[in-house]
Order: structure tokens, then sequence, then C-alpha cells
């Protein structure tokens, strides 16, 4: 089993009903430092001393927690006893399927890096896939929870748990001449705050 004890946090407050299975998670990152892997299952797992392991799609356990990072074509056509929860965090599902030119590239490029076994014309198609064959899927929005209820149909939101961004409270809430933002989050996503530039200006 490996352990989880890199994870920043405090220490495990009770065990949870996983405890005794054989529990896998396949990771956004290798090494579980990727924003996603700290504040997510990894974070869960220690807080509920859950041991587990990373997966390998060769290998069977009793669950398997599959990030949208990993190779969810592979994992989509698990024909084991495993029972696999979805953790899907971007909206990669929102509007219409036609619309979609990213996941036409996607499915290529994600096969270029090795993040898939094999290449797959869209990969919008291939989450779809593997959210149907999910035993559970987890999202982070009701949105979210929307556009997936259409392919599965046990799905949770369920919030990052934002341990790192501290604990302090403002006291004031005066501006001055310039208005400090932080962005958390893709750089690719920057363009989204042309949402709200007007109100900004």
């Amino acid at each position: 089993m490996a352990s989880t004890g890199h994870l920043r946090d405090a220490a495990p407050v009770a065990r949870a009903p996983l405890s005794g299975l054989r529990v896998a998670y396949a990771p956004l990152s290798p090494s579980l430092e990727q924003p996603g892997d700290r504040r997510r299952f990894p974070w869960y797992a220690r807080h509920r001393g859950v041991d587990f392991e990373i997966a390998d799609p060769d290998q069977d356990y009793d669950v398997v927690i599959v990030s949208q990072r990993a190779d969810i074509v592979r994992w989509a056509e698990h024909g084991g006893r495993a029972r696999l929860v979805y953790d899907l965090i971007d909206a990669y599902l929102a509007g219409p399927a036609a619309a979609d030119w990213k996941s036409r590239g996607r499915g290529l490029a994600k096969f270029a890096i090795g993040e898939i076994a094999r290449p797959v014309a869209n990969y919008r198609h291939a989450i779809e896939a593997m959210a149907a064959r999910a035993d559970a899927v987890v999202c982070s929005t009701r949105e979210q929870r929307r556009d997936i209820e259409r392919f599965a149909g046990n799905v949770h939101e369920v919030l990052d748990a934002h341990f790192e961004l501290g604990d302090t409270v403002k006291t004031s809430h005066r501006t001055g001449p310039a208005l400090n933002l932080l962005w958390e989050g893709q750089a690719e996503n920057i363009p989204a705050l042309e949402v709200v530039a007007e109100a900004l200006r």
C-alpha cells in the first residue's frame, strides 16, 4: 500500500468504510503533487485513514478512484470486480457536443503524451464512456452534475479541500487605487475572466 503521509494535513481522524479493502487511485500525477491530487481523493484518504496504492489497469482491486488524467480509455473497459469512482472535476461535458472542437484534438494529444493507451477520435466520447462505466462519478458543481447525469446515474458533487489557502480572514475590505486579484487555476482558463472584465473595469 502506498503511504499518503507526504500530503500536508492533520492526523487522520477516523477509519473509513473502505478500510480492509484493496483501494487504488489512478492519479493526476505520479508524484501526487498536482492540486487535484493534493485536494481531492488523496487528501480524503489521509483524513479518513484509508490506505491506497497507485492503480494499474492490468490489475484488479476492490475500489479504484479514476482521476480525469488517468487512462480513461482503458479504465472504461476494465472488466474486473473493482468498483470504479470517476473523479471528473472539469466541465468537459458542458455545451453541445457538436461544438466541442477541442475534444477532437484532445484524444490525439493525450495519446501523444502517453496519457492514454490508444488514440481516440473524440475524447468527449471517451469521457462519456468512462462516466457510463463508473459505479459513481464525482464532480464539483451542480452544472457538471446535470451534464454527467445524462450518462451516469450515481453522481455526487464534492468540493476540493482547500486547506492550502490558509485561514487568514480580512478585517478590512477597503480598496485602494489598485484592485489586487488572485487567480487560482489553469493558465488556459484565464480568458474566462472576460466574463467579469466589464464589472472589474
